[in-house]
């Protein structure tokens, strides 16, 4: 996923990779289609998502401040372990139909 104005389509798709970036209005168009506004709030509501995910990692101080210069070469080990924990916390999405395992 990707917002409006990032130009990744070419880049991605030499390595298989689809990106869905919701649809906007150019070539002098008034509005968006039915379908076109579908789309936008399907994406929309799966932003949210990330933006949470995102937000759990930035609650770690390690990652709050400024990063000192003398780590900026584990910056992004730093970020990787922070998302790493945050997979141990309860899901964003509750699905109904998962149902967890009987240890």
């Amino acid at each position: 996923m990707a917002d409006r104005g990032f130009d990744l389509e070419d880049v991605l798709t030499q390595k298989g990779i689809t990106i869905n970036i919701p649809p906007f209005l150019g070539n002098n168009r008034q509005q968006l289609s039915r379908t076109e506004v579908e789309q936008t709030r399907r994406i929309a509501g799966l932003c949210i998502h990330v933006e949470r995910a995102i937000g759990r990692i930035k609650q770690y101080k390690l990652v709050q401040g400024v990063l000192p210069i003398t780590l900026a070469g584990l910056a992004n080990d730093i970020i990787c372990v922070c998302a790493y924990l945050t997979n141990f916390f309860p899901p964003i999405i509750i699905d109904d139909s998962y149902s967890s395992p009987n240890f």
